[in-house]
């Protein structure tokens, strides 16, 4: 899978509110293994001090990482 895509799964782990409302500040992506074709990735999301963090999974093995900190648009 391309990296950019790796991206986009984790913009859509986001709510549309949540991008309305909010510019990325800070971003951060840690890419640990390839995918292939037909692979089904997991998205898990939490919300820490408002840093979002952003993990996608295949079975136990990680996929990437994303940490995200958004500013709220003017």
């Amino acid at each position: 899978t391309n990296n950019l895509k790796y991206t986009n799964i984790a913009l859509d782990a986001l709510s549309l509110e949540e991008l309305q409302t909010n510019s990325i500040k800070e971003y951060e992506i840690y890419f640990a293994n390839e995918t292939k074709v037909n692979d089904k990735i997991d998205v898990y999301k939490k919300k820490v001090k408002g840093y979002y963090y952003i993990e996608g999974k295949r079975e136990e093995q990680t996929i990437f990482r994303v940490v995200l900190k958004f500013s709220k648009k003017k």
